[in-house]
């Protein structure tokens, strides 16, 4: 069982409805074993229903939810001996409606000439 928790925890809200969370498994010493999952705790606040979700990969989407608003998360690795302690609960607020995501990618643009118009006498 590891004695760990993931770490490098990220959250990025990739939509007003979507969020990726990804992590690196806990360090070498504190895995006790080969990693074989990870589970996932997921709500709105500290009282609401909590989503558990289960991954085999080090990130994972999650979809349908509400607009602008914030999300508790935190994340735990299991061996086939057991589950880990869960890493300390961390937010994401998702984007407000009409928002885009900012990221390092650019847009190029390419402008044909406009074509002279026939005026009108």
């Amino acid at each position: 069982v590891p004695s760990g928790v993931p770490r490098n925890i990220t959250a990025n809200s990739t939509s007003p409805y979507d969020v990726m969370l990804s992590w690196q498994p806990p360090l070498p010493e504190e895995r006790n074993g080969v990693i074989v999952d990870y589970t996932i705790l997921f709500g709105q606040s500290p009282d609401s229903e909590r989503r558990t979700l289960s991954s085999q990969d080090t990130s994972v989407s999650l979809h349908s939810l509400a607009s602008r608003t914030t999300y508790r998360y935190s994340i735990a690795a299991g061996t086939s001996a057991g589950m880990g302690p869960f890493s300390d609960f961390q937010q994401v607020t998702t984007l407000e409606e009409g928002n885009m995501q900012r990221t390092n990618q650019s847009l190029v643009s390419h402008w044909l000439p406009i074509s002279p118009c026939n005026s009108m006498n």
